[in-house]
């Protein structure tokens, strides 16, 4: 119950501390209760852990490592392309140009 008390009068320090930048005065208290906040709920309660943080982070780390592999492997880049092989437009006086070429 001290912690409680103690981390409440911090709350409501920081508030105080906001509304004087603004130089207003701090409400006395709340309008309505914030949701899920009864006056018992200041009591400690155990609660397990679902899961392991460190190890889902592990996780996260190694499938992104390994959808970034799969991406940068499946990528072509221009390097990789057979410059012989690359389809481009010719305009009319290339092709005259590449026709006189061969007739010479």
């Amino acid at each position: 119950d001290d912690l409680a008390d103690a981390m409440d009068y911090e709350i409501k320090e920081t508030i105080r501390d906001a509304y004087s930048v603004y130089r207003m005065k701090a409400p006395d208290s709340f309008v309505e209760t914030p949701a899920g906040i009864r006056k018992d709920s200041k009591k400690w309660s155990v609660v397990e852990d679902l899961f392991d943080v460190d190890e889902l982070m592990k996780d996260t780390i190694v499938r992104d490592e390994h959808d970034a592999r799969l991406q940068i492997d499946g990528k072509i880049y221009i390097e990789d392309v057979d410059e012989d092989k690359i389809p481009i437009k010719l305009s009319k006086d290339c092709k005259k140009l590449l026709k006189a070429q061969k007739d010479l």
